[in-house]
């Protein structure tokens, strides 16, 4: 049985339009960087992006659960007090 480091690098591959593969290109070549690290970073601030989406949705549906609702009324009022 073969066991891997969770820090290992593993590789995957996506299909992109032809445009996007030449702007990942050219950016690579302006950054002095390589795609597959240009791509690795995107899909890694992607990813966090939403894990914290969905952790602030379930949050959400938590306090909705033990009745931490605001009323529309004071939604209204705190809306309105902006546009002064």
């Amino acid at each position: 049985m073969t066991t891997t480091s969770p820090n290992a690098d593993t590789v995957i591959s996506v299909r992109t339009t032809h445009a996007t593969h030449e702007r990942l290109r050219e950016l690579a070549q302006a950054t002095r960087r390589s795609r597959s690290s240009l791509v690795s970073e995107a899909l890694e601030q992607y990813v966090a992006h939403q894990d914290w989406i969905a952790h602030e949705i379930e949050r959400g549906v938590q306090a909705a659960d033990n009745g931490n609702l605001v009323a529309d009324s004071a939604i209204s009022a705190w809306i309105e007090s902006l546009e002064k």
